[in-house]
């Protein structure tokens, strides 16, 4: 750094004078300022620092089960374009329905499945026995109102059909459908739709099967939810709790029945994430500080700092900063006199490198660094080459 000659002073010894400015810069920084009033001041800062910690309090969700919820059916008589059924109660959004159309006849097929209220539905199966057929059907995510008919249209008329609707709960809304399987054929009491594999805990799993006898019971483990057409069709349900391979089966009154039967796997809703609970924020409990100091703190990472808040260093103070004005002509409010301008910011203290501008009065120099830097403090030193001594300044 150079030397400013003021011309301002008699004789004496230099005056270092460092103004230091800090900026705030975001993060949480102690500054020790002068308290000149000599009284004391109370700061609103927490008493432990760990009050200000949030803690997450995490709860492990118990998942819910899917669950029955209601269900209907209707059997017609005769050659029918289609089939419909309506849910007696209102249904609930996200819900899941599950859709069995039987008709007699191995041949014919579903042209579509809709309802009023405008869900969709996908087909799981169609499969066809001897002299018998059976679909299956479900919608995800349903829409919710009271008195939705759900209608299955046949690409041509079929003889005798029967509808089976279901309505469950917690059921997944994205991507509900895991698994499915069937079998059709004769010569047992206990029809089988055959196993599905991987089978994880939770999931539903709904049998369906259609006869040209009757069904006495549901399979083991299994709740009947409908038994239509003189017992001819049977619609079942059932959760698991472990993993493995499963098969949907009900028991008929006579082995010499044909039959066709059904399952399909659904899996549950996932469950949800814990929601993070905050601890809140404590009432702080005021410091009080001696006469002689204290410390501002903002909790919002910025300062207000005062037109007393500066410091007197010696001349190594800060030795290790980097002099940002280091080669950098400077600009003045009057010529440079005496010596090279470049004496200014030449970094060097020795007593020749010294300069003085205009020809008396108050004087300025200016710096441009070229870019926005931090600035921690402007250092200048006065000429004291001959022991001269300098006043107000």
């Amino acid at each position: 750094m150079a030397f400013l000659n003021t011309r301002a002073s008699q004789k004496g010894s230099a005056l270092l004078i460092v103004l230091i400015a800090l900026l705030a810069v975001g993060g949480a920084i102690s500054i020790a300022l002068l308290n000149r009033s000599g009284s004391s001041l109370t700061s609103p800062i927490a008493s432990s620092p760990s009050l200000y910690q949030a803690q997450i309090v995490s709860a492990t969700p118990t998942p819910s089960p899917i669950a029955y919820v209601q269900s209907n059916s209707t059997a017609l008589n005769g050659q029918k374009a289609s089939v419909t059924s309506s849910y007696p109660n209102i249904q609930t959004q996200g819900n899941l329905n599950v859709v069995i159309v039987a008709w007699q006849g191995g041949g014919n097929s579903i042209a579509h499945v809709t309802d009023s209220l405008g869900n969709t539905y996908t087909q799981i199966l169609q499969n066809h026995g001897t002299g018998l057929s059976q679909a299956l059907y479900y919608a995800k995510n349903i829409n919710s109102g009271s008195n939705n008919v759900v209608k299955a249209t046949f690409a041509s008329a079929a003889a005798s059909p029967d509808l089976i609707i279901v309505e469950y709960r917690n059921a997944d809304t994205q991507n509900p459908l895991n698994a499915s399987h069937f079998q059709s054929g004769t010569g047992t009491l206990t029809p089988s739709s055959g196993h599905a594999q991987n089978i994880n805990p939770g999931e539903l799993l709904i049998g369906a099967g259609m006869t040209n006898k009757q069904f006495t019971a549901p399979g083991s483990s299994y709740t009947k939810r409908a038994l239509v057409a003189k017992s001819k069709n049977i619609a079942e349900d059932r959760v698991v709790t472990a993993s493995g391979f499963y098969d949907a089966s009900a028991t008929l009154s006579d082995s010499t029945g044909y039959y066709v039967m059904q399952m399909a796997t659904f899996k549950p809703a996932p469950v949800a994430s814990a929601t993070p609970t905050p601890t809140p924020t404590p009432t702080p409990t005021p410091y009080t500080y001696s006469q002689s100091s204290y410390y501002a703190y903002s909790q919002s990472s910025y300062y207000a700092y005062s037109q007393s808040a500066y410091y007197a260093y010696s001349q190594s103070a800060y030795v290790t900063s980097t002099n940002l004005s280091q080669g950098i002509l400077p600009t003045a409010s009057g010529a440079f006199i005496y010596n090279n301008s470049s004496f200014v910011t030449d970094g060097d203290l020795n007593t020749a490198n010294w300069v003085q501008i205009g020809s008396g009065g108050a004087q300025w120099i200016k710096l441009d660094l070229g870019a926005s830097d931090q600035v921690n403090e402007v250092k200048v030193w006065h000429y004291y080459g001959d022991g001269r001594t300098y006043h107000d300044v």
